[in-house]
């Protein structure tokens, strides 16, 4: 849009977005769609001087990001897993119903219990969103 609007390449900004694919190697847009940053910039808006890069070669790089996020795989499962035994211990803990009493009918408790259950699966849910994204990066990667 930059070139479109100015007329202009500007390297400046070609080289962040290129940066930035070593942070995010791929973006996942919807779904199954994604998009890689170093692809997206040499095939849809190429500059007329190439300029100096890092990491110079794409295919290598995503080679590399591919490797690291594969062996890291069993232990992100290993975490995952941990984490979601002790989210479900916590889910199905009657300690929570400790806390609704018959004897205490007051509405302080009730609001209580409630935010701590709240609190419990926004957390859930935060895990299951990491969960699917880190899968989904790596099967979109292959």
């Amino acid at each position: 849009m930059y070139r479109k609007l100015f007329n202009e390449d500007d390297s400046k900004i070609y080289k962040s977005i290129w940066a930035m694919q070593k942070m995010c190697p791929i973006i996942i847009l919807y779904n199954n769609l994604c998009c890689q940053p170093g692809k997206f910039l040499t095939t849809k808006c190429p500059l007329k001087k190439t300029p100096k890069c890092d990491p110079k070669d794409l295919g290598e790089f995503m080679m590399q990001e591919l490797g690291r996020l594969d062996a890291a795989f069993s232990q992100y499962s290993n975490t995952f897993y941990i984490n979601i035994v002790h989210w479900v211990t916590k889910m199905n803990s009657d300690a929570l119903l400790d806390m609704k009493l018959p004897g205490r009918n007051d509405m302080h408790s009730s609001t209580e219990f409630l935010k701590v259950r709240a609190n419990l699966i926004i957390n859930g849910l935060d895990m299951a969103t990491e969960i699917k994204r880190n899968l989904k990066t790596l099967i979109l990667m292959y």
